[in-house]
């Protein structure tokens, strides 16, 4: 603790242990009595962990009354007894102008690809033999993206010997824990330094190792006796928030009230009579609908708007160009693509070769283009993505440090295949865990409350509920009667 002060576990005084603690007695004489010119030195051990105040308090009592006492190797030595207590200290050692020290490594499949130097302390009296010190380790990113780039995790006995990787001549493994936003490690990483080395000698240079986002929640589902898989509607979001590169981005297109109203008008899949008489744009064709030029054109103020966003889409590749052709010998209506026509094109149905004249299109001199949404961002929007991908939006908004996340998940038991739950929101917001269900309306269904309670205590996570609606009081009523662990968010998007 100080100098010639050590503290022990109480447990080493119980008379079963008394030859461990004569062990480690001879190591403490070994350790005050390196490079010392003094034959002797003397020696306090103590086995309080008490506040400084409550510790001083009761060695009036250990003065007393001795705890343990004998003598080792014509050495004699006292525990509890005989303490000076006004030398007394018990304190932590910081370094001023050692800290926020920052060094950039580029990560090529979770692992940095430059070594990573322990910090040491500069402090004089550094002894070599007893040596050790804590050093707090925050990784965060860089850039405009910097929060989708930290590494900030639950406070999990599950992460941290992760961390380090490529640790060669290393006896025991790294002692690492999480601590709100950082890694501690405990230095140096390989056990007792022997004399006539220095610290120098016994610190390691190892490379950071980084978990994926799913192995990071593979691994707290799996403590829970859980398994979890992307679900089909998890991997629609997941290549529609590719296509748009982030899901800030395509939240902002989602939140955009014209580009719902052309997504929606691409999901109505009214027949062509009901199109017809409400004046619904699209066509539908084999159950899909295809919109032009002018059906885009009517979800914006401006046809500069349609012409833009209609360029950005096709380049994105989220619009695919093609053609709305009738077959002259089975009569099918089908949507191709336009490299899939030249002179003549090929029926899907009855595979006859004809020449793309006027009267296979559709309506007008010349062949209207027809778009055809992505299959992914269709499938997406179809299973109510919009709502959870609003909800991780607002949520990475609101982060500071580190925003981690993966799309729906199933969660399976391990133990019982049949007990699944379907996961909306998974994701971690400056190491607080949050799990939760989006909805279009006011309603979660009580069973799958009750689920969702089981999992996010046993997660020691938060549940949030996220809902298009405002009118969420009722709700929120029921979740409050549940028993939480940590406080439930209720979430109401109905502003965007």
């Amino acid at each position: 603790m100080t100098d010639g002060i050590f503290w022990m576990p109480p447990i080493l005084f119980q008379e079963e242990h008394q030859t461990l603690l004569f062990q480690i007695v001879e190591m403490v004489f070994l350790v005050t009595d390196y490079g010392d010119t003094h034959d002797t030195r003397d020696v306090q051990i103590i086995s309080l962990s008490k506040a400084g105040k409550e510790i001083r308090a009761q060695f009036a009592d250990l003065r007393e009354v001795p705890m343990f006492q004998g003598i080792l190797d014509k050495r004699e030595f006292i525990i509890g007894q005989d303490f000076d207590i006004d030398n007394l200290s018990i304190s932590k050692s910081y370094e001023h102008g050692n800290n926020h020290n920052i060094s950039l490594h580029q990560f090529i499949d979770n692992k940095s690809t430059s070594l990573f130097e322990i910090p040491r302390p500069n402090i004089a009296r550094l002894h070599v033999l007893t040596a050790q010190w804590m050093v707090e380790l925050e990784v965060l990113g860089e850039g405009n993206s910097y929060v989708d780039n930290g590494y900030v995790l639950p406070a999990n006995r599950l992460f941290g010997n992760h961390l380090l990787s490529d640790i060669r001549h290393v006896k025991n493994d790294p002692v690492i824990r999480v601590d709100i936003d950082y890694f501690v490690l405990k230095c140096p990483q390989n056990g007792v330094v022997r004399g006539g080395t220095s610290i120098n000698d016994y610190l390691i240079s190892p490379r950071l190792s980084l978990l994926s986002n799913f192995e990071i929640f593979e691994q707290l589902f799996d403590n829970i006796g859980c398994e979890i898989k992307i679900s089909d509607k998890g991997n629609f979001m997941r290549a529609s928030i590719e296509l748009f590169d982030s899901v800030q981005q395509l939240a902002e297109e989602l939140a955009n009230p014209a580009i719902v109203k052309m997504f929606n008008v691409v999901m109505d899949e009214s027949k062509p009579s009901d199109r017809d008489k409400k004046g619904i744009p699209g066509v539908l064709v084999s159950g899909r609908v295809y919109v032009s030029f002018e059906d885009v054109s009517k979800a914006f103020d401006k046809e500069e708007e349609a012409f833009a966003k209609i360029d950005e889409y096709v380049r994105k590749k989220i619009f695919t160009k093609g053609y709305i052709l009738q077959c002259e010998r089975c009569r099918a209506a089908e949507w191709y693509r336009l490299e899939q026509v030249g002179q003549s094109f090929l029926c899907r149905r009855c595979n006859r070769d004809q020449i793309f004249s006027k009267h296979r299109w559709r309506e007008g001199h010349q062949p209207n283009i027809f778009y055809k949404l992505d299959e992914m961002l269709y499938h997406g929007y179809k299973n109510n993505m919009r709502v959870p991908v609003l909800t991780l939006a607002k949520i990475r908004a609101q982060t500071k440090k580190s925003f981690m996340y993966i799309p729906e998940v199933v969660v399976i038991n391990q133990r019982n295949k049949n007990q699944q739950l379907e996961l909306d929101i998974v994701c971690i917001q400056d190491g607080k865990l949050i799990i939760g269900e989006c909805k279009k309306g006011k309603n979660i269904d009580n069973d799958q409350l009750n689920r969702y309670n089981h999992i996010v205590n046993a997660l020691n996570a938060h549940f949030i509920f996220a809902s298009l609606s405002n009118e969420v009081d009722n709700v929120k009523e029921r979740i409050a009667l549940k028993s939480w662990i940590n406080d439930p968010i209720i979430m109401s998007l109905n502003q965007l």
